[in-house]
């Protein structure tokens, strides 16, 4: 969303170790997917890779290294306790 300003101000404030990313606001479909003809006509898991990548982009990551810190910020906010995922 380029005119979410009060977001992308959030996001950028926001620790990185403090981030986790979902799909629970189903009128909000990214970008990306906001087309008449779209496969889903609200938001998805199937998403989640473009708002990994916008994430990854506004944090100035690379994607791999936003999809270990959100395993593992994902494990601690679940209280998993799992071996580190082979990206």
């Amino acid at each position: 969303y380029p005119q979410a300003k009060r977001l992308h101000s959030v996001v950028n404030a926001m620790p990185i170790e403090s981030l986790v990313i979902e799909t629970d606001a189903p009128d909000m479909i990214p970008m990306p997917h906001r087309q008449e003809n779209a496969k889903y006509t609200r938001n998805s898991p199937a998403y989640l890779p473009s708002v990994a990548h916008a994430l990854a982009q506004a944090k100035q990551l690379s994607l791999e290294q936003l999809a270990q810190i959100l395993w593992k910020n994902s494990c601690q906010a679940l209280h998993l306790t799992l071996k580190s995922r082979d990206f």
